[in-house]
């Protein structure tokens, strides 16, 4: 049972860290992405490299093609520098945790399980929490967005939305397939 418990915590973990691991980009801002620090090809602040921002996970990007006005486009700038010192320390402890539960994970020799738990409980638990307060952060960014759309704005980002989840569903189920 405890196994099963730490396997969880871990996995959770490792996923969450691997959504999140680009997390910062939309606090960074003006300054902080894109070549230009302007509307890119992939959106705001967006270079050629990064194809939507936070590695595919949102951020300015997810708002790409809605014909924001510069009012909007203000904002949420102002929104990303708003979060940017909570999220780079939330990003930071991220990777901190994250680089302190592979060395629990990898650097002891464990003669049972429970000496694996010990090990590794405390350290996943750290990253179960920076992720946590990460997603958190992110949440907010993204209420606040949210609420600075138009309605159509925010029915074709919905649109867009439904769309890249039936795309994620049928390549889960094409891999269960084949």
């Amino acid at each position: 049972m405890k196994r099963n418990k730490l396997s969880t915590v871990v996995i959770t973990a490792l996923v969450t860290g691997s959504l999140l691991a680009g997390g910062h980009a939309l606090a960074k801002g003006k300054e902080g992405c894109g070549r230009d620090g302007g509307w890119g090809h992939h959106g705001y602040g967006m270079h050629d490299g990064m194809k939507g921002g936070m590695h595919h996970g949102g951020g300015m990007g997810m708002v790409r093609g809605l014909d924001l006005t510069a009012e909007q486009k203000k904002a949420m700038i102002d929104i990303g520098e708003k979060y940017e010192n909570d999220v780079e320390a939330a990003h930071q402890q991220m990777r901190e945790s994250r680089k302190a539960l592979r060395e629990a994970m990898h650097t002891g020799e464990y003669s049972n399980s429970d000496e694996v738990a010990a090990a590794v409980e405390p350290a996943a638990e750290a990253q179960s929490q920076a992720m946590k307060k990460m997603v958190m952060l992110r949440a907010q960014q993204h209420a606040e967005v949210h609420n600075l759309l138009t309605p159509e704005q925010r029915e074709q980002l919905q649109q867009r939305h439904d769309k890249k989840q039936e795309r994620r569903q049928q390549k889960m189920e094409d891999r269960q397939e084949g």
